[in-house]
C-alpha cells in the first residue's frame, strides 16, 4: 500500500508514539497504558486508511474528465464566472470512498 507524501508529517510521529506505548505496555502493565494504547492502535489504523494513496487505472478514453479525488458525484451544475463571463461546470463530490 502506497501512502501520500502530505500524511507523513502525522504517520511517522503517531508510530513511533504507538510502538512507544506499547513498549510501556510490556514494560508497565498499567491498566491505563492499555486505553492509552488502544487509543493510538485506532488512531494510527485511521490514519493509514485516511492517507492511503491507491493505484488508479484510467482508460484512455476521448473526452474522459478525471476526478482528483474518489467519492460519488453528488451534484453537476452550470455556473458563470464573475469576472471573465465564462460559463464553468460545478461538479461536487462527496469523498465517501
Amino acid at each position: 500500500m502506497k501512502l501520500a507524501p502530505e500524511g507523513s508529517i502525522i504517520i511517522y510521529p503517531l508510530t513511533i508514539t504507538w510502538v512507544l506505548g506499547i513498549i510501556a505496555v510490556y514494560v508497565y502493565s498499567w491498566d491505563s497504558l492499555y486505553i492509552v494504547s488502544g487509543v493510538l492502535s485506532i488512531l494510527l489504523i485511521f490514519c493509514l486508511n485516511f492517507f492511503r494513496d491507491p493505484k488508479r487505472i484510467v482508460s484512455k478514453q476521448d473526452n474522459l474528465i478525471l476526478s482528483p479525488a474518489d467519492g460519488k458525484i453528488i451534484k453537476i451544475s452550470d455556473l458563470e464566472d464573475p469576472k471573465s463571463g465564462e460559463k464553468l461546470k460545478l461538479i461536487s463530490i462527496f469523498l465517501s470512498v
